[in-house]
Parts: structure tokens; sequence; C-alpha cells
């Protein structure tokens, strides 16, 4: 059985306009920190702000890690297909 991936597209903020890919069974973290796999300068995001997984199933799932309890806003997921 093939992965599933996804593409996330950042609709606002210092990432406009790019996509990241977001495989199956690798968390990305979104956040100031160090750590984060996509870093964010604004002073209102949380270290760690927020885990996206995508699982198997092909629905993205969002785990809000925010110190400030404060998600991030516009996030469209459509749903992921399975890669050739």
């Amino acid at each position: 059985m093939s992965k599933v991936k996804v593409q996330i597209q950042f609709v606002s903020g210092e990432y406009k306009d790019e996509f990241r890919e977001l495989s199956e069974g690798t968390p990305m973290i979104l956040g100031r920190s160090r750590s984060a796999s996509f870093r964010f300068s604004a002073p209102d995001i949380s270290g760690k702000h927020l885990e996206l997984t995508l699982l198997p199933s092909g629905d993205v799932a969002i785990k809000n890690l925010s110190s400030h309890r404060r998600m991030l806003t516009e996030m469209r997921f459509p749903k992921a297909r399975p890669s050739s």
C-alpha cells in the first residue's frame, strides 16, 4: 500500500503562497522554536504552536501545542490521495 502525502499551502504570513509536503507518519511542528519544522517570528506564536500529522486515512490531525491557547487560522485540508 502506498504512503499518503499531502501538500500544505500557507495562505498568509511569512510563508504565504509556499507549499510543503506532509508525509504520513512524520508530524510537522509549527512555531518559533529552533526545533520546529517551520519557524515563525511572530511573538504571538508559541515555540511549539501546532502539530500536524497526516493519518493513513488521509485525514490531518491537528494538535494545539500553543502556550497562548491560540490556533493558526485559515487552515484548509483537502482529502489526501495516495502518492504514486
